[in-house]
């Protein structure tokens, strides 16, 4: 993990073979597995931020080489520390399909899943990854309006009121 900070993940010798989808039998142990995307979002935060296109905000512009090829199959892997790390990895990176992922994780069956989902939408913050958001703040489940906000920020938390927060499941 040390050296993902200063070392592209896809020149780290089989990080892209721990990422790769198996069968259960033959894919690489879970411990192994966390610790690769664990390196592909450690090295995505700590790379300098430049202004993506049409973004006010300094965001990376996505460089798929830099990153294993098979990173993508994180989006399917059986663990949840791997797909909730994936998940804050999307958006970190900027990556053009973050928000559909994204919105797909928030259906996940783990709740640590779904809640690292919002926090992420908040990190995308794209006017659609907002909306989304604020859509979730609606929800009669308080711990998703209470994420939803988190990913929303105090400035986007304005419009919701402490009777938002305050109000009964």
């Amino acid at each position: 993990r040390a050296v993902a900070r200063d070392v592209p993940p896809s020149t780290i010798p089989r990080l892209e073979n721990a990422l790769r989808e198996a069968s259960d039998d033959r894919r690489a142990p879970v411990e192994i597995r966390r610790a690769a995307v664990d390196a592909c979002l450690i090295h995505a935060l700590s790379l300098p931020g430049e202004p993506a296109p049409g973004s006010p905000a300094t965001r990376l512009q996505y460089d798929q080489s830099a990153w294993p090829a098979t990173v993508m199959s994180c989006r399917v892997d059986p663990d949840a520390h791997v797909r909730s790390t994936f998940g804050r990895w999307l958006a970190a990176v900027n990556h053009p399909e973050a928000l559909e992922i994204l919105e797909k994780q928030i259906g996940d069956v783990e709740q640590r899943v779904r809640e690292a989902a919002l926090v992420s939408l908040g990190e995308v913050g794209t006017d659609e990854a907002k909306a989304e958001l604020r859509r979730q703040a609606q929800s009669t489940k308080e711990l998703v309006r209470a994420v939803s906000l988190e990913g929303l920020g105090p400035e986007m938390r304005a419009g919701f009121g402490v009777d938002q927060l305050a109000r009964d499941p």
